[in-house]
């Protein structure tokens, strides 16, 4: 679903309002074979019928290693590296799709330099010392 629509599906149930920051899942193989699984979502409290491809969903709770992107998403690619080798090299890393949360965005703001994306990679739970 594009986040367009997503976001005008909401703005055609006017009591609908989002909970938290927009977000999307995105599939490990998206990033190591340019295809794969991509969901878009924008949280909401109350339950939706679901309209078109828009369908509602229980995003899962996780450990998250978490870095935020400061700026347009043209260099993303930077956080994204530097989270990843972070994750890699304390060993951290599980399976499951990476996360975006986007705390300030184009829906916010037409000032680039504030936009501000969370990027959440899978981790497990290291024991505390």
């Amino acid at each position: 679903m594009d986040v367009h629509r997503g976001r005008a599906g909401l703005g055609a149930r006017p009591r609908v309002k989002p909970s938290g920051p927009r977000g999307g899942l995105f599939a490990t193989e998206l990033f190591s074979e340019a295809e794969g699984e991509a969901t878009l979502f924008v949280p909401v409290r109350e339950p939706i019928r679901e309209v078109g491809r828009a369908r509602a969903l229980v995003v899962p709770a996780a450990e998250l290693a978490i870095a935020v992107h400061a700026g347009s998403h043209a260099d993303v690619d930077r956080t994204y590296g530097a989270l990843g080798t972070h994750v890699t090299e304390h060993e951290l890393g599980v399976d499951g799709p990476v996360r975006e949360h986007y705390l300030v965005d184009r829906f916010d703001t037409e000032d680039v330099p504030r936009w501000r994306t969370e990027i959440c990679w899978p981790i497990f739970r290291a024991a505390k010392t």
